[in-house]
């Protein structure tokens, strides 16, 4: 494990430099001191890539966190507070061989009471547990599945959809570990009061799983709707008609001050429109996130999850529902591969949809926007930003990972070789023993 890199290209949203990184009590100095080095290491040809954050992310490895620990043979669910913290352990200590270097757990829809043990177990092992280890940063929690649209629940049980509610929240949030949650504008004032609630408290507001018009979204934004969760995903309604706005498509588009997740697995949302929404919101408003869950980095091949039955593709690339084609039930992303994703649909001429044609990239420009959508957008829009996460700053917090790129446009590969989190590398591809504890 090196303290000193040497010769490496440091990767910002606003630029990339070739330099020397020092790392000093878990901060970052682009400084010539190679004479009070500890260790050092030639990193020439590769990046320094800000860490990246995860904020819509379920699980993977057969744990989720809502529910727990999936066995495949009996299709049940250890949901014990033994299962939960082993799996949040699990989490800390895999994530960053996929360079990621913070992430929020986000809920399915729940009972109320269970949803609150979850909660409240979360709380407990942020303020006891993660402190006294070095891992991926655990930010809190996701509220996704209890105040949407049953009529738009995709993957989530309907059954268990609640109105929107200021005392349901509360009791949710008795630890205050959520710190984002999804209110869809969809049941007009009792919606924009619970956002006007929530943002009071600081939660960030989005909104996912969605018929909402336009107008309903515009008034939502106006009580404090910051972001609209895996934008196009999540039977989001669209129209071409005049009427109220249109549907919540045209509206987060239209509203520059609305950040956009994209799952850029490819599925999900076909690239062409992936290229069409970053050239309508601009890098500087678009989130890349996973929404992976337990099936993600694991040889499952059908699951049985909230009434459904799905089956994990032959090239295990989604979670497609059995009884319907062309209909996801889940992501199984993970961030390394939405960045070489990204890299290459970027620094490639690419048909759109509603765009004649994109123009390739070179690929600094493409790692300048993909560090946007994946560090410093998702930080922003939490308010880590202005702790300093999200970008790679002389002086800022030491969490960055080093990523070896190879191949020619349109055809990167994108390898994770190191993975720092406040300076401790805690993921080294070269070690056997890759996780410091």
């Amino acid at each position: 494990m090196a303290d000193y890199l040497q010769n490496i290209h440091v990767v910002d949203s606003t630029g990339i430099y070739l330099c020397d990184i020092h790392i000093r009590n878990g901060r970052v100095y682009f400084e010539n001191i190679k004479q009070q080095a500890n260790l050092k290491m030639d990193f020439l040809g590769k990046y320094a890539f800000p860490g990246m954050v995860d904020i819509h992310f379920h699980g993977m490895k057969q744990f989720d966190f809502t529910s727990g620990r999936y066995d495949a043979v009996t299709a049940q669910f250890d949901d014990s507070r033994e299962s939960l913290i082993d799996g949040l352990d699990m989490l800390r200590r895999e994530l960053p061989a996929h360079g990621v270097t913070g992430f929020y757990v986000a809920t399915q829809a729940q009972e109320t009471d269970y949803l609150q043990q979850r909660l409240t177990a979360l709380g407990d092992y942020m303020a006891a547990v993660q402190p006294q280890k070095y891992g991926a940063r655990l930010w809190g929690a996701l509220l996704e599945g209890t105040f949407i649209n049953p009529v738009a629940a995709g993957a989530q049980n309907s059954d268990l959809v609640m109105s929107p509610d200021i005392g349901i929240f509360d009791k949710l949030n008795r630890r205050g570990m959520i710190r984002l949650a999804n209110v869809v504008p969809d049941f007009d004032e009792a919606s924009y009061s619970l956002i006007r609630h929530l943002s009071r408290q600081g939660v960030v507001v989005g909104a996912g799983h969605t018929i909402a018009t336009g107008d309903q979204v515009k008034n939502a934004v106006a009580a404090g709707l910051r972001y609209c969760l895996h934008f196009t995903n999540g039977a989001m309604s669209g129209s071409y008609k005049p009427f109220d706005g249109g549907g919540s498509i045209e509206a987060v588009l239209r509203d520059d001050t609305l950040y956009a997740e994209i799952i850029a697995d490819g599925f999900h949302i076909a690239p062409a429109y992936v290229r069409d929404i970053l050239a309508r919101k601009g890098f500087e408003r678009v989130i890349g996130v996973t929404d992976a869950m337990f099936a993600a980095q694991t040889e499952l091949e059908r699951i049985k999850w909230v009434g459904m039955e799905a089956r994990v593709n032959p090239k295990r690339q989604y979670i497609g529902l059995t009884s319907q084609k062309n209909i996801l039930a889940g992501s199984l992303l993970m961030m390394n591969k939405a960045v070489e994703n990204i890299l290459n649909w970027l620094t490639m001429e690419m048909t759109g949809i509603w765009t004649r044609q994109h123009p390739a990239l070179t690929l600094d420009n493409a790692l300048m926007a993909t560090a946007r959508m994946y560090a410093d957008n998702p930080c922003r829009l939490t308010g880590l930003g202005q702790q300093g996460y999200g970008r790679l700053t002389n002086g800022g917090p030491a969490d960055f990972c080093v990523l070896n790129i190879q191949g020619e446009p349109g055809k990167y590969h994108v390898q994770v070789e190191q993975t720092f989190v406040d300076g401790v590398a805690v993921f080294d591809h070269t070690m056997t023993e890759t996780h410091v504890w």
